[in-house]
């Protein structure tokens, strides 16, 4: 049996490219019907959209040492089947459409973001705001950035802020979990007041 002469070839100093990213969340495009991947990408120090071919559709890039805090939402600010992007990053909070320009209002400037979470209690594209930040304050805010009515939090003490946001609907009532630096769990209304107490202690890295 005769075999074939395979030859060695050697490629000097091949380096590949290695991109740095991390998936935030998911948008849908309004103009292709197609979902795109919201990536952080490290080595251009950009929030992306990558439609389905890989191809980006847009870039935001952020200033120098600043990268997302959490994760990315979808957004139909208008209720028009047009769908916008938010996302934190530790100053602000962007909104960004297909095109990838700001939406009016944003980006939102507020120091020290540690989380954010956008709400539409009753899937009504009436979408909520909710963002912590590191002096123990929790901001709603709904449209192009302007305060909800009735919003009432209180400002956490001793150095606690809130790390984690979910919405959580218990037969006809709601419930905003804020899950604390302290391991510390708050379940309150809409309005952000306390809707009950609770001796719930969680991981604050994890919940």
């Amino acid at each position: 049996v005769e075999k074939n002469n395979i030859e060695k070839v050697e490629v000097e100093n091949f380096s590949p490219t290695i991109i740095t990213q991390e998936t935030l969340g998911v948008t849908r495009n309004h103009r292709t019907r197609e979902d795109m991947d919201v990536v952080w990408n490290a080595d251009l120090n950009a929030v992306q959209a990558v439609g389905s071919g890989g191809d980006v559709v847009w870039s935001k890039e952020l200033k120098n040492g600043m990268e997302p805090v959490g994760l990315s939402f979808e957004v139909d600010l208008y209720d028009n089947n047009k769908y916008q992007t938010a996302f934190a990053v530790s100053s602000a909070i962007y909104l960004v459409d297909v095109l990838g320009n700001d939406v009016s209002g944003f980006p939102y400037e507020v120091d020290g973001v540690t989380s954010l979470a956008v709400f539409d209690y009753d899937h009504n594209d009436k979408f909520r705001f909710i963002i912590a930040t590191e002096n123990g304050r929790l901001y709603n805010i709904r449209g192009e950035g302007n305060n909800t009515p009735g919003w009432n939090f209180n400002t956490l003490k001793d150095g606690v802020s809130i790390k984690h946001l979910a919405h959580l609907r218990v037969g006809i009532r709601d419930y905003i979990y804020a899950g604390c630096s302290d391991g510390s769990v708050k379940l309150l209304m809409r309005n952000g007041q306390i809707r009950v107490a609770t001796p719930v202690i969680v991981n604050p890295d994890y919940a």
